[in-house]
Parts: structure tokens; C-alpha cells; sequence
């Protein structure tokens, strides 16, 4: 599912991955191209909040034009960012899901799935909408973390998004979630 406007993909839909942040989106919300310094600058496929930031474009440019409505949902562009992540916890079939504490900022403890290489985060299990989503290719799984002892700790970090660290109850469980996110972000489903 498109992360910006939530069209599922299909065979006529295809995923296309921001170089930018590695996200996934549909041709129509990754079509613009910047210059990435990880690739000496070479323009690549970057979706339009990546954009605007690598720019310095956005609204208030005139310089740049924004699509009025989206072709596949016909909403506007300012209202598909707010529909964006309309997935219901338990919805579908996940390759794992449990409470896990997780710090990005600080430590918060959250419902986590992970379905279709992604990742959706959730306040609770009975949540109606994930409040985050991570598309899981292109990120580096790091377990054990090797400034740390405690074996129920790991992390998730991608080079343009920075890093997200994972919380357990046990060392073993810890190790679950690693094995389920190693097979997402090398594209392996388990299911």
C-alpha cells in the first residue's frame, strides 16, 4: 500500500521505494527526482516530502506545482497525508506482532506489526489507524547492540532515516522480532 495516498498495488500498481527515505509509494506520489549526496548527486526517484526537503521547494514556492488531486483516489493531495496510515491493528495476516518498547525520541511501549516488509506501529492493539509505518527494506538490523549488555535490546537504522531502537521482554522474544525484521529487510517472507 501506497504510504502517501494508501492505493494497494497490483500488477498494473507498482511500488516504487523513495531513495530518499525508503519508503514505499506508487509511481504517482514518488515522480520526483533529486539530487542525493550518497550517490554523488545523482538524480533518483525521491517521493515529494523528501523532495521539498531536498529542495528547499514545497507550498509556498511558486516555482513548484502541485498536483490539485490524485489520479487514483481523486482526494486531494492535503487530505490523502491525513488518510495515510488507515490500517487496522489485526487486520490482516502479519508475520509477528506484540507489545515492544521503542524509542525513536524516548521509550514508549507500542503495539507493533509487521506485515508485508513493513512495519506498523500502533498506541494499542485495539487502535483503529497505526499512527507510523516503516517500510522495512533497506534497513540494517543490529543485534546484539554492542554498546549495550542487555541481550533483549536491538535496532533498526537506515542511512537517510537515522535509527530506531527495540525493547523485549525477554532475550528470546528480542531474537524472534530480529529474525522476522532480518527476512523483511532483505525482501524474505516467512508466511
Amino acid at each position: 500500500m501506497c504510504m502517501m495516498c494508501s492505493v494497494r498495488f497490483n500488477l498494473t500498481k507498482r511500488r516504487h521505494h523513495c531513495r530518499a527515505c525508503g519508503n514505499i509509494f506508487c509511481t504517482v506520489c514518488s515522480s520526483y527526482l533529486a539530487a542525493l549526496k550518497y550517490q554523488d548527486n545523482k538524480m533518483d526517484r525521491v517521493c515529494q516530502t523528501c523532495y521539498d526537503k531536498l529542495t528547499g521547494k514545497g507550498k509556498n514556492n511558486p516555482g513548484k506545482k502541485l498536483r490539485m488531486s490524485h489520479p487514483h483516489t481523486k482526494k486531494s493531495v492535503s487530505k490523502l497525508r491525513s488518510a495515510v496510515l488507515e490500517v487496522k491493528a489485526r487486520e490482516r495476516d502479519c508475520e509477528i506482532s506484540g507489545y515492544l518498547q521503542m524509542k525513536d525520541r524516548r521509550w514508549r511501549k507500542q503495539w507493533l506489526e509487521v506485515a508485508e516488509f513493513a512495519l506498523y506501529v500502533f498506541e494499542k492493539h485495539e487502535d483503529v489507524s497505526a499512527k507510523r509505518s516503516i517500510s522495512l527494506p533497506g534497513y540494517l538490523v543490529i543485534y546484539p547492540l554492542p554498546e549495550s549488555n542487555d541481550k533483549s535490546q536491538f535496532c533498526l537504522t537506515h542511512p537517510g532515516t537515522g535509527s530506531v531502537f527495540f525493547k523485549a521482554e525477554s532475550e528470546e522474544a528480542a531474537m524472534r522480532w530480529v529474525e522476522v525484521f532480518q527476512n523483511a529487510v532483505k525482501l524474505k517472507s516467512t508466511t
